[in-house]
């Protein structure tokens, strides 16, 4: 199964909206369509089940892009969020090399490790946040200024393992927040949540009998409807903004669609 086509249409109705959209907005479709690309890869190796688990990836993007597009105010936190998300990385590398000193089997394997090559790399990430998480982390740490000391970790990682909580890890209060538009827009919202994610989610966790199941057309016809409700949903939400684009361009995405049904 080929959905190049569809994918070439889907993009074409995002082209006439870019201009309205946020730089973040636009980062979330690329997102989209680069998930998009390889599902279409997938299904032409007929790997359906594969496909399946980078649309679920397709599907919080989707939640993400509507729930920034209905709530602008919280693209900036969403922004912030991913930096400290960043910062965390470092923090991991660094734990993971303390854990491992008191582990006499890895010694070997450590011995190589640079401590202060991590605590530099750390510091150095701290540099290059924005003035608001800077300002955010050394109050965590209630330093004046940032040194990765055994104190300072101590601080953040209870910071990470108790208080940080980004939104847009939340998926399904993301989806309440988008609860309140018209009834289209809620029906395909609950089918893409709470059918497709789970069924997806299902096989991303590997469940044996989504696996080991032979795959149908109507297995293939779910895939297709995945697709429409992750391009239609964003756009409909879009709409609700008085963000409109041409007919032909709808038309010429709804004929796609049909051809693909048709011939499965």
């Amino acid at each position: 199964m080929n959905i190049g086509f569809l994918i070439e249409k889907g993009f074409n109705l995002y082209k006439e909206i870019e201009p309205y959209l946020s730089s973040t907005q636009k980062a979330i479709l690329n997102k989209i369509f680069s998930n998009f690309e390889v599902v279409n890869s997938c299904t032409e190796l007929d790997k359906y089940n594969e496909a399946r688990i980078i649309l679920r990836s397709a599907i919080e993007s989707a939640v993400l892009f509507c729930y920034i597009s209905k709530y602008p105010e919280k693209e900036s936190e969403y922004i912030q969020d991913c930096e400290l998300m960043e910062f965390k990385k470092h923090l991991i590398s660094y734990k993971e090399y303390l854990r491992n000193k008191k582990i006499p089997e890895f010694q070997e394997t450590i011995k190589n490790i640079d401590e202060q090559k991590l605590i530099d790399e750390n510091e150095n990430f701290f540099g290059i946040l924005s003035k608001e998480n800077q300002y955010k982390i050394l109050s965590i740490i209630k330093e004046k200024e940032y040194k990765l000391t055994l104190q300072t970790f101590n601080k953040l990682d209870k910071y990470y393992e108790k208080k940080f909580r980004p939104f847009f890890t939340k998926l399904e209060k993301m989806y309440k927040a988008l609860e309140n538009f018209t009834p289209d827009i809620k029906f395909h919202m609950r089918e893409l949540f709470f059918r497709d994610y789970n069924i997806y989610s299902q096989l991303a966790h590997g469940n044996f009998l989504s696996w080991n199941s032979k795959i149908n057309k109507l297995d293939k016809l779910e895939i297709i409807s995945t697709i429409k409700r992750i391009l239609f949903i964003p756009y409909l939400i879009l709409k609700n903004k008085q963000i409109m684009v041409s007919e032909t361009t709808l038309k010429e995405l709804s004929t796609a669609i049909d051809i693909i049904e048709q011939s499965i």
